[in-house]
């Protein structure tokens, strides 16, 4: 009974599985609308044609061989249920969803390690891997991500980051090719957009900046591009992304991760920071990012101002070894470079305000209700301009607006957790339903295959 009606779902749907481009001897998908098994011509063929064999089989040997008993109808179904039975349990094992997560830089550890918990805890298997890239190695590390280092950045030119793209992309193909992966996801991640394409992957991305050039390659490999409520998804258009690919979520991408943040009451005193002084977070510009391939002398000039008031205390995390060597050789009283990595979010909270140059600690600091000053010279994106336009952010353009920055002590974080239980949802939501939909559109790495 069970090969016959798994054989008549799969007769009614011939036409569909032409659509499909049936190209394998035993190929097993799921019929666009009713999302039931459909097996390939051959397949169908061999449900069809297993009884009549036995039933052959039973009567040559018995032609062969009088005294030997025939193959009654019992036992032949039961034959026939061991065959189903193998049968089923293959599919079962290629239909289960495993999730390639890729992490290419530090603020996607933390954007991507709920997201990566609420997978697991919905039954789907996952496969992390991630660049050597500043401190997103040892933060994974620290939040016990078990991952897999593949490649490291291309350095500060065009031609060298071209070449780590590419290199990368070819390390995590032959790498992931035979893990039967069913999608993959990350927030930017262009090595893994390209790979995935030339394994046949669908890909969701996230993204909350438009500015970055590489953005060409997401828009027009990713099955879906994931966005803050914030983002302008027209922006993403001239890239070659469709409407329909771009589809929002209702919060900041820091939203995500700090909505089950609680504050360690014991973290400034830990770190080395008096509680007495204006606390001064800054993060200078990026040296390597290819969105931002020229110097901000401003921010250095700001970094003096700062320090020139006699009560700040400005803790300085810089991006890379580079960075560190620079600002370590101006450390001093009243400023402190960390010798290790300190909690993000815990240093935002316990900042009085935050200036950078960069993009993720401000927005965790406008999603902390801690004032934020921005000296990104870039193309600002979406997000930071509705930040600005709503007074959670301020731009600061010139040293004649040093003086509109207000150095004291803050009253009291504006925090309010977020709801993150439905904000994570809603987002993992979403890339299931990339996964269901590409599963009935005839993406078929659930395959059966004899040689």
């Amino acid at each position: 009974m069970i090969g016959a009606s798994v054989c008549l779902e799969a007769a009614r749907n011939d036409s569909h599985d032409k659509k499909q481009g049936v190209q394998h001897r035993y190929e097993v998908g799921l019929h666009r609308e009713s999302g039931v098994p459909v097996y390939s011509a051959r397949l169908r063929l061999w449900f069809w044609f297993l009884p009549k064999l036995l039933n052959g089989l039973s009567h040559a040997a018995n032609q062969l061989d009088p005294e030997m008993p025939a193959l009654d109808a019992a036992d032949q179904g039961l034959f026939q249920l061991d065959f189903i039975t193998i049968l089923a349990r293959q599919i079962k094992e290629y239909q289960s969803v495993k999730i390639w997560v890729d992490i290419a830089t530090s603020p996607q550890v933390l954007f991507l390690r709920p997201i990566i918990a609420e997978l697991r805890g919905r039954g789907h298997e996952l496969l992390i891997t991630t660049r050597n890239s500043t401190e997103t190695v040892p933060l994974a590390d620290r939040l016990g991500l078990s991952h897999t280092v593949v490649g490291s950045h291309g350095g500060r030119t065009m031609l060298g980051k071209t070449g780590g793209l590419s290199l990368r992309a070819a390390q995590l193909a032959r790498i992931v090719r035979r893990q039967h992966i069913s999608l993959a996801l990350s927030h930017g991640s262009y090595s893994q957009a390209m790979a995935a394409y030339f394994l046949g992957i669908p890909l969701v991305t996230c993204t909350d900046y438009e500015g970055h050039p590489a953005n060409h390659v997401l828009c027009r490999v990713a099955k879906k591009i994931l966005v803050p409520n914030l983002f302008d998804p027209p922006s993403l258009y001239r890239f070659g992304a469709s409407p329909g690919k771009v589809e929002s979520y209702g919060g900041l991408k820091e939203d995500v991760y700090l909505a089950d943040f609680v504050p360690n009451p014991g973290f400034a005193e830990t770190a080395g920071i008096p509680s007495h002084n204006v606390v001064v977070t800054m993060r200078p510009p990026s040296l390597v990012a290819a969105y931002h391939r020229f110097k901000n002398p401003l921010f250095d000039e700001l970094l003096t101002y700062v320090l020139s008031h006699p009560n700040t205390f400005v803790v300085l995390v810089p991006r890379g070894s580079e960075q560190r060597r620079h600002y370590e050789q101006m450390q001093g009283s009243r400023m402190l470079v960390p010798a290790k990595i300190l909690d993000g979010p815990d240093l935002v909270y316990h900042s009085d305000l935050v200036i950078g140059a960069g993009g993720t600690m401000n927005r965790e600091a406008a999603a902390l209700g801690i004032r934020v000053y921005t000296v990104f010279k870039g193309a600002m994106g979406s997000v930071d301009k509705h930040l600005i336009a709503s007074g959670r952010m301020v731009r600061i353009e010139s040293k004649d607006d040093f003086a509109s920055i207000n150095l004291c002590k803050k009253v009291k974080s504006a925090f309010v957790p977020r709801d993150g239980r439905r904000l994570l949802s809603e987002l993992v939501d979403k890339i299931e339903a990339v996964r269901a939909q590409t599963r009935t559109q005839g993406y078929s790495d659930l395959r059966i295959q004899t040689k």
